[in-house]
């Protein structure tokens, strides 16, 4: 017959299937002729006796021989060891034998487990040891020898606790495997993980090598998946070597990779650990690099550092150093820090970081000539439960003394409270140098205003400052209640000691589309012309005096709040004077005045004064242009009533004043009355007669001339005498 006869093979074929069935069915005849499942129960539930548990099976008990002999089990419960506490329950178990140990020697091997619809707890102790140790520890006599060549586990309900840390989690729908425990098997574990309301998908793949209680992997992958803690789309991805002892729970990890992801807030974290330990309640690792970022609305963090000789226990950890970079970018402003500091945490809600070393650098556009540095030493507590940070600090701010007292509720939208002192802060150092010349530019300023600069800060406080200064102007022992957020901030309780007086009030900002300015002010025992000399570039007038100062304006720029001021002030000099002009000289040479009929202004002569006892005078001021009706000015020889307006907006002075003689320092003078105006720039003003109020009611050029000689002449030589 030939080989390749197809009669041939069909016989081979039929003969090996004959062949093959029959062995099957002998095998299948052995098994069951060799089943008996009473013993099976009776086997099944003394089989932990020896570790002090006990096992239940309530349901049926059944042999199987295909595709390997062994035993179909329901309804399974297993007690804790040494208690009647429930450990596990499962539906049904599987277990496979060794076929050719079963042929050749009878013996039973199992080398297959199956198991689903299981609840199961895992418990560690206080010691750290986990509940299931004594469950990889090899069984002293039994029929049943265990060689397991793979594990499937699903449908799993496992409840994790431990007796040193507060959680409690949950794993649902967990699904185990392990195959190829005989050389070197694949894990692979999926759940979902429960804290409280939150959950997560868990993945666990890798090789592993299981040597009796020892677990090591050459590249396992841990996977996290969801929410936690407020934080959306969070992904966590942990990479590496390890070696893990079941019964200590001692875990070695090497080459270790953690990659820490989020959608909401946009978070990005990575850390790299070279070696790590962790044995029974404590865990080391003697290096870590870390790098992050975190986006939150308004505001971006980034750090960058190393972490040395970490030491982290069930209720307490340390770090000998922390040594890196922090950026904090909120709104247009870059802060950046440089970080050195040890660490200790009692618990997750006392972790202290002392003595804290911070050499900070604050960039912004409102700074355009420089930056801000500050050098500080202090400490900081964290309240990672209650999301609280307080800290106090010494230390420098551009070289000038400071301290700062303060915490931070939240991090998401922190809420900061301060108090700060300072010994003395010159903002011309930031401002652009026009407005630093003086403060006067800064109100001509057509650059924007508002409150975006804030950013997300939401900030109460108390601030002293030593000295404050910006232009010319300068203000000593300033404090004042702050409370700053990102639509209004204002300075309640303000105090300072200003040009020889005192300065007390209020100052708001709103922040809508048109920003809005409230200004509440009392000014006493103040000395007037430095003030207006270095404010508005004005020195037409010197005295000590009180004041009051209430306005509101509105818009985007200081130049739209000049033009939108809206308000009161009142003032009130005693000893003071008119620079520029001397009246009572003025008055003296009238006469000659009245060689020309056009009115011929007076130049100032700042040598010339018109000095006074007191000076009164209330200003209403309707958008930007500041209206007076009320002035007083009484002098041993003159007094002086006057009316008019300043203009802010066009920057310049229409004023009547009404000079007289005083009566009771010359009583041969009984009136004498000149009507003078004061027009022009507010910072050059003209002084000329008021001709036209001299000669009103005259017609013709005799009689005004007349009227003016008849008016001034004689009174002006009893005024000379």
């Amino acid at each position: 017959m030939k080989l390749n006869s197809g009669r041939l093979w069909l016989k081979a074929i039929v003969f090996s299937l004959i062949a093959f069935l029959s062995v099957w069915l002998g095998l299948t005849a052995m098994v069951h002729w060799q089943f008996n499942a009473e013993q099976v129960r009776q086997d099944i539930e003394s089989a932990l006796s020896d570790r002090e548990r006990s096992i239940s099976v309530q349901g049926k008990i059944s042999a199987q021989a295909w595709p390997r002999p062994g035993v179909y089990i329901e309804k399974v419960f297993i007690s804790e060891a040494n208690s009647p506490d429930r450990f596990a329950s499962l539906s049904d178990i599987e277990l496979g034998f060794d076929w050719w140990a079963l042929l050749l020697s009878g013996e039973k091997v199992v080398t297959h487990l199956a198991a689903r619809d299981i609840e199961a707890n895992l418990y560690r102790n206080d010691t750290g040891r986990l509940n299931i140790a004594d469950l990889l520890q090899t069984a002293s006599q039994s029929d049943v020898k265990i060689d397991l060549d793979d594990v499937e586990l699903r449908d799993m309900t496992l409840h994790i606790s431990d007796a040193n840390q507060p959680y409690r989690l949950r794993l649902e729908q967990t699904r185990f495997s392990l195959n190829g425990l005989h050389q070197q098997a694949e894990l692979n574990v999926e759940a979902i993980v429960h804290e409280g309301e939150r959950a997560l998908s868990l993945q666990l793949r890798g090789p592993v090598v299981v040597e009796g209680e020892q677990l090591t992997t050459s590249g396992m992958t841990l996977l996290l998946n969801g929410e936690a803690a407020g934080v959306r789309g969070l992904h966590f991805e942990a990479s590496g070597a390890a070696r893990f002892n079941v019964a200590s729970s001692r875990l070695e990890a090497q080459m270790l990779h953690v990659d820490l992801r989020a959608t909401e807030p946009l978070l990005n974290f990575t850390a790299d650990i070279p070696s790590l330990t962790s044995m029974a309640q404590r865990l080391e690792a003697p290096r870590m690099m870390v790098e992050g970022q975190l986006n939150l609305p308004g505001s971006r963090y980034a750090f960058d550092g190393e972490i040395q000789a970490v030491s982290v226990g069930s209720d307490d950890g340390r770090a000998r150093r922390i040594e890196g970079r922090l950026e904090w970018r909120f709104g247009q402003h870059r802060l950046n820090a440089a970080i050195d500091t040890p660490l200790h945490f009692n618990a997750i809600d006392d972790i202290h970081l002392a003595p804290l070393r911070l050499s900070t650098r604050l960039n912004s556009p409102h700074l355009p000539r420089r930056e801000m540095r500050s050098a500080l030493i202090g400490e900081m507590r964290v309240d990672l439960k209650n999301h609280l940070l307080s800290g106090t600090f010494d230390g420098t701010l551009d070289g000038e003394k400071l301290r700062i007292q303060g915490k931070q509720q939240g991090f998401s939208e922190p809420k900061h409270n301060l108090s700060l002192s300072l010994a003395r802060l010159d903002l011309n150092r930031y401002l652009p140098r026009a407005q630093a010349q003086q403060a006067k530019a800064l109100l001509d300023s057509k650059q924007k205003l508002g409150l975006d600069w804030l950013g997300p800060l939401a900030v109460e406080g108390d601030f002293e400052i030593g000295e404050l200064s910006a232009g010319r102007f300068a203000m000593h022992n300033v404090g004042f209640h702050l409370s700053a957020k990102p639509d209004r901030l204002a300075l309640e309780g303000l105090k300072a000691d200003i040009y020889e007086g005192q300065l007390s009030g209020s100052f708001q900002m709103e922040n809508p589309e048109q920003p809005i300015i409230r200004i509440d002010q009392r000014l006493s025992r103040m000395n007037l012309h430095p003030l207006l000399k270095d404010v508005f570039d004005f020195g037409r007038l010197e005295g000590f005096g009180d004041g009051r100062v209430q306005i509101r304006a509105q818009g985007k720029s200081f130049d739209e709040l000049r033009k939108t001021l809206n308000g009161s002030l009142a003032l009130s000099l005693n000893k003071g004077a008119l620079t520029g002009i001397d009246l009572v000289a003025a008055l003296r040479n009238l006469p000659a005045e009245l060689e020309s009929w056009s009115l011929r202004p007076m130049t100032p002569d700042g040598s010339k004064k018109t000095e006074f006892q007191r000076l009164n005078a209330s200003f209403r001021f309707d958008n930007g242009i500041a209206r007076n009706q009320d002035l007083r000015l009484n002098s041993s020889l003159l007094n002086l009533s006057g009316s008019g307006k300043f203009d802010l907006v066009d920057n310049i002075i229409d004023y009547a004043l009404e000079a007289s003689v005083n009566p009771t320092a010359i009583a041969s003078v009984k009136t004498l009355s000149v009507p003078l105006k004061i027009t022009g720039a507010i910072a050059t003003p003209t002084y000329a007669l008021d001709f036209n109020r001299l000669v009103k009611e005259k017609k013709t050029e005799t009689e005004k001339q007349e009227a003016l000689k008849e008016q001034l002449t004689q009174p002006l030589r009893a005024l000379g005498r």
